[in-house]
């Protein structure tokens, strides 16, 4: 079946169509950056059929029978096929108001005196920091804790405590007021935003036009997908 849908895909690329049902998995934290891209590869391609599951789980592309998924952050060793779209650094922010109510954090230990808000469901959290010359790993706590992301950027919206995330998610915010940047001069983890797919040699047509929409929309290196 695999080498079916392969052939019929060839067939239609040669005919510079991209058709068939498109199945997309990606968090719930970039659906709104996705969305524009999603919806222009709709209007470029009028066979292709998008199927976008936004959701923070980590999904089994193989088992969920997901053609492609979109993932921020470090990545854990699998048998998948990894194509790096974007870089993207993680920032700590804080809204106005926790910063005017609470201070300003002046060096990376000073989180431990702060409400930061947790996206894990683990009792122990740390956040990473350059200090120095050495990475440093740095505990943080709060009372707030979730698995979803844009529920950890309201949150530090509502002034309720000190966030973590990617740059990439964060950056309107900043940039319109509602967020600011925190212990700017110690540099954080960089990873990226990438595509992953089931290994193969030949992915379907339709997972190729996606990846080049979001490398021309984001930005990165081109490598080998």
């Amino acid at each position: 079946l695999a080498e079916f849908e392969e052939a019929t895909g060839a067939i239609a690329a040669y005919r510079s169509e991209i058709v068939g049902r498109l199945r997309l998995a990606a968090p719930n934290s970039i659906a709104s950056l996705l969305a524009p891209t999603l919806a222009a590869l709709g209007q470029q391609h009028p066979r292709l059929e998008i199927d976008a599951s936004f959701s923070d789980r980590l999904v089994d592309l193989v088992a969920e029978r997901f053609d492609v998924a979109i993932r921020v952050g470090p990545l854990a060793d699998s048998t998948m096929v990894a194509r790096r779209i974007a870089p993207v650094r993680s920032v700590v922010v804080a809204s106005p108001d926790y910063v005017a109510r609470h201070g300003r954090p002046q060096v990376p230990q000073d989180l431990v005196h702060h409400s930061c808000l947790i996206y894990a469901s683990q009792s122990a959290v740390s956040w990473r920091f350059r200090v120095g010359n050495r990475w440093t790993q740095i505990p943080v706590s709060g009372r707030f804790r979730s698995d979803s992301g844009e529920t950890l950027v309201a949150w530090a919206e509502a002034g309720l405590g000190i966030v973590e995330g990617p740059d990439i998610l964060l950056s309107e915010k900043l940039a319109e007021g509602r967020l600011v940047r925190l212990l700017e001069d110690f540099p954080t983890a960089e990873y990226g935003m990438y595509a992953i797919r089931p290994s193969g040699a030949h992915p379907p047509a339709r997972v190729r036009v996606l990846v080049d929409a979001l490398m021309e929309r984001f930005g990165a290196c081109r490598e080998t997908f």
